[in-house]
């Protein structure tokens, strides 16, 4: 009896892939519960954080949208609801482990807090605190695409060139990925290819086929034309000590300290992004349309709706520059009483501020923005001349920063700028 395909566009290849992945930064994976935290991170039916596979294809799906024919690429490889069109790329949930262990991924817990512009004083009710997963934590991405005849050499080449995004560390996934969170970085990617067009025998391969086996390492060979992003990263030194409280890690006497993040002191993305846009807020109060200006560019809440930030701001690590002065000290202070000049009652109170050493502000934002380009430069001079400051604790002096290296490009034409500010609305 012949037997006759019906299938008018058969899967004549299978490309399968390994990525070797790990977070640059912390990830914010959230399931939209609150067991742990405000916003607890995903876990699995153990209790063990996990990488849903649709998480990771919801990522590299935006992400391929900011190319130029990146709708259509995006339809093609992560199919067409509208159309009835099913996605050829297959994309695995992931388990995540330790940087240098085979034990699930560590989960941290991260405080924030609103903060209010005018007198940057905390809002009432505002302190949240949520899980993430910590920066260094390994996993394997799987993927496969299926070609099929009317497709095969588009499609080859749009998931070729997330191959090369990824390998760049171009990925973000999770949450506020605007500041910082969920970098993703590549150590190496392995990739095998089943041709049933070119050697039937193919097929046979591929029914036994298990990721568990050897695959070949692979280089990407196509560019990921995605939209030009400019980026500005400035040297700083911290002029004096720094302070963005943090009440985990702490000792049997300490009521806070400087924040840290997997054992490392650092100033993260929505800090920087609440410090420089109120205090820009504050620098342009006198122009009409500055408000409105800096909530469209670096975005705001506003009722329901939300306004995306066209700017990222990275997470900054503070370094020691001499290791017998820098680094985290021990204070002890006290309340005084106005009255009396003495010490109020139950007031003395122990913190852990970060003195001295430098750090690095890391900013991206759309080459063909020149006025932002040009506020990140008026952000940057406001830092260096102290009218910009980063973390509590301000009015006794912490959270000064200078620039070591000012970035002469962007510091001095103000015309786009102020052009923008007066067309916003």
């Amino acid at each position: 009896m012949n037997v006759v395909n019906q299938n008018p566009n058969p899967a004549i290849r299978r490309i399968v892939v390994k990525a070797y992945l790990q977070f640059a930064s912390p990830a914010l994976i959230g399931s939209g519960e609150k067991d742990y935290s405000d916003n607890d991170i995903l876990r699995d039916g153990t209790g063990n954080p996990f990488l849903p596979g649709s998480a990771m294809a919801g990522s590299l799906r935006a992400l391929l949208t900011t190319t130029a024919d990146g709708s259509e690429a995006a339809k093609k490889l992560f199919g067409d609801l509208k159309n009835d069109r099913m996605s050829p790329l297959w994309v695995l949930d992931s388990d995540l482990f330790k940087k240098s262990e085979g034990s699930p991924a560590n989960v941290i817990l991260i405080d924030g807090v609103a903060i209010e512009t005018e007198n940057k004083v905390a809002v009432e009710s505002a302190k949240y605190d949520f899980e993430a997963i910590d920066a260094g934590t390994r996993f394997v991405l799987r993927m496969m695409l299926v070609l099929r005849k009317d497709d095969e050499e588009t499609l080859e080449t749009y998931f070729d060139s997330l191959l090369t995004a990824l390998s760049r560390g171009t990925v973000y996934i999770g949450g506020k990925t605007r500041r910082g969170f969920g970098r993703i970085s590549c150590q190496k990617i392995e990739r095998m290819d089943f041709d049933f067009k070119k050697d039937p025998k193919q097929i046979s391969d591929w029914a036994g086929f298990d990721w568990a086996g050897a695959l070949k390492e692979y280089t990407p060979v196509t560019p990921f034309a995605s939209e030009a992003i400019s980026s500005v990263s400035v040297d700083l030194k911290i002029d004096g000590s720094i302070m963005i409280r943090d009440f985990k890690d702490l000792g049997k006497d300490e009521q806070y300290a400087h924040m840290n993040v997997g054992g490392q002191p650092v100033i993260l993305g929505t800090s920087w992004a609440g410090a420089v846009k109120n205090g820009l807020k504050r620098l342009l109060s006198d122009f009409p349309g500055a408000e409105a200006y800096l909530d469209s560019v670096l975005g705001a809440k506003i009722g329901d709706k939300t306004i995306v930030s066209l700017v990222e701001f990275d997470a900054s690590v503070l370094e020691k520059v001499n290791e017998k002065e820098d680094g985290y000290r021990k204070i002890v202070r006290v309340k005084i009483d106005r009255f009396t000049g003495g010490a109020a009652n139950g007031a003395l109170f122990t913190s852990r501020p970060w003195f001295g050493g430098k750090t690095v502000l890391t900013a991206r934002f759309p080459a063909e923005r020149k006025d932002i380009a040009q506020l990140i430069g008026l952000a940057v001079d406001a830092i260096d001349k102290g009218l910009i400051t980063i973390g509590g604790e301000t009015s006794i002096g912490r959270g000064v920063l200078k620039t070591l290296d000012p970035q002469e490009s962007i510091l001095k034409d103000r015309a786009d700028l102020l052009s923008a500010i007066g067309g916003a609305k």
